[in-house]
């Protein structure tokens, strides 16, 4: 497993057009992109501060089930996205991207591997587990 946290990002361009957000709840007024997956409520952003939770309805003024067109579309000011760290760290790290709201955090989307059984398990497998074993400890790259 390898941790991975959620970020809210736009890029410096959307910002100084439409602002900074403060608080989750500005959200509802900002261009806000949003990544299909699943069933999933897409346009329910939640937010958790020490003890504190805030749920917050964002309008989807884009939407896809492609999280690299998600990214582009912030990376070209179309709004404001929540992607995974190792996603947008790159962005992040050029200054591509903003990171907003940091003192607020999201839910996590730790990297883990699934596999059926460890019982039986191919040594292709086990050597492919200890090859991510070695590449994510004792950072994983986005965090390097």
């Amino acid at each position: 497993m390898a941790p991975n946290s959620r970020f809210l990002c736009a890029s410096p361009d959307y910002l100084a057009r439409r602002g900074v957000p403060s608080e989750p709840q500005d959200l509802a007024g900002h261009d806000c992109i949003v990544l299909r997956e699943n069933d999933e409520d897409v346009t329910l952003w939640r937010f958790r501060r020490k003890r504190s939770e805030v749920a917050v309805r964002v309008p989807a003024t884009l939407s896809s089930n492609d999280g690299e067109v998600a990214r582009q579309w912030a990376l070209a000011g179309k709004g404001i996205v929540m992607r995974s760290e190792w996603d947008v760290a790159e962005s992040l790290r050029s200054g591509r991207l903003v990171r907003l709201l940091p003192e607020w955090e999201l839910p996590d989307a730790d990297v883990v591997a699934l596999v059926a059984s460890r019982a039986g398990m191919s040594a292709r497998v086990k050597l492919f587990l200890s090859f991510l074993q070695a590449r994510f400890k004792p950072l994983p790259p986005w965090r390097r």
